[in-house]
């Protein structure tokens, strides 16, 4: 489309039907027929003159200049001027697969003579509407997008808010099972502090009696060693006595042996004399010699 203050121009050429329309703004104001070939992509696609003649040069504006790989009806034709010039600027074309040489790409390639940027005040105002409303449908996602996010925290936390308070539960049973363990270890306690002190108190009873215990042994082992002592003195002497009654026995057994023999050569000597008093028939008492 070529674009002026006032007019929409549109050509649509088809390679079936061999036939070139012209179009300004929707009404189609003739056609021609065209031979049979494609556009050729040996040479550069050159806008604003008529080849590498400098003669025909174009003077007007020109915008959203775009080339469709299908043939336009008459009835989108006129949806295209009725949108308005400044429509694809802030919304899709709606035959943008069919686009197969872009506007937007058309003005980053390399220009030469007095090719100038226009300002189109309608076109900048709604430029800066549908930045804005851009914008605002960025703000509008991302806090779309936070929203979704608090809501999953929210459902998140309503989740744990759920187990903790089935953990809480669990936790008032277990506590409520805990105390009720802990006053009857209370009991428990006092029963047996109860009983810690009677086996104190008898403890201390024991401790006296050991301690008296404990003195009298001191003064047993005291007596057991002077006993010790005289029992020491006492198997001294005994032994002393026993080596005396030893050599008494001794010297008795000597006596006895020496009383013995006495006696045999005693009897021997009786014999003789009462042989001899026989002899001398005489009659002697011995009993009076022993």
């Amino acid at each position: 489309a070529v674009v002026s203050t006032q007019s929409c121009h549109y050509g649509r050429g088809s390679r079936r039907s061999r036939t070139h329309r012209h179009y300004i703004n929707g009404k189609e104001l003739g056609s021609r027929q065209t031979p049979d070939r494609s556009l050729s992509t040996s040479l550069p696609l050159i806008l604003g003159k008529w080849g590498t003649s400098t003669s025909y040069p174009f003077g007007g504006e020109m915008s959203y200049l775009n080339f469709y790989s299908k043939e336009l009806s008459p009835s989108e034709i006129v949806s295209m001027v009725e949108q308005g010039m400044c429509v694809n600027i802030v919304e899709e074309d709606e035959h943008e697969s069919f686009r197969v040489i872009k506007w937007e790409d058309l003005v980053k390639l390399e220009r030469s003579g007095t090719v100038t940027d226009v300002y189109i005040a309608e076109c900048a105002d709604l430029l800066e509407l549908s930045a804005k409303l851009e914008e605002s449908e960025r703000k509008l996602k991302d806090t779309a997008d936070e929203l979704t996010e608090t809501r999953q925290e929210l459902n998140s936390t309503v989740a744990k808010l759920e187990e903790t308070q089935a953990d809480n539960e669990e936790k008032d049973q277990n506590l409520e099972d805990i105390s009720s363990r802990l006053n009857s270890t209370l009991v428990e306690l006092e029963k047996s502090q109860a009983d810690n002190a009677d086996k104190e108190q008898n403890l201390e009873d024991i401790s006296s009696r050991l301690n008296s215990t404990h003195t009298e042994l001191e003064k047993s082992q005291a007596d057991n060693e002077e006993k010790d002592q005289n029992l020491e003195e006492v198997s001294n002497r005994l032994n002393s006595t026993l080596a005396e009654l030893k050599k008494s026995q001794a010297d008795n057994a000597e006596k006895e042996q020496n009383l013995e023999d006495i006696s045999s050569r005693l009897n021997s000597t009786v014999a003789e004399l009462e042989e001899a008093s026989s002899s001398l028939n005489r009659t002697w008492d011995w009993n009076i010699f022993l």
